[in-house]
């Protein structure tokens, strides 16, 4: 997904107030996206996402890629968790 892109660092975010853990996961993905939208990226690949029973910390690579539309995103398999 990231051919043709340009390599603008990294983004973490963390959620600690959802009912559920994988409420709290979501929360945390939407302001990988939110923060990365916000300073023009329009892909991030997940490199990092862990959650315990009360918060979830995740952390991107962010990318800008011309032949992208959207905002999109990646997970790397076996990442840590």
């Amino acid at each position: 997904m990231t051919e043709n892109c340009d390599y603008l660092g990294v983004v973490t975010a963390g959620h600690a107030t959802a009912w559920t853990a994988s409420g709290d996961q979501e929360a945390a993905w939407n302001k990988l996206y939110n923060t990365a939208a916000a300073k023009g990226e329009n892909a991030i690949v997940v490199n990092q996402s862990a959650t315990t029973g009360l918060s979830t910390k995740a952390r991107a690579q962010v990318y800008k890629c011309p032949d992208l539309q959207d905002l999109r995103y990646e997970e790397v398999p076996n990442s840590p968790r």
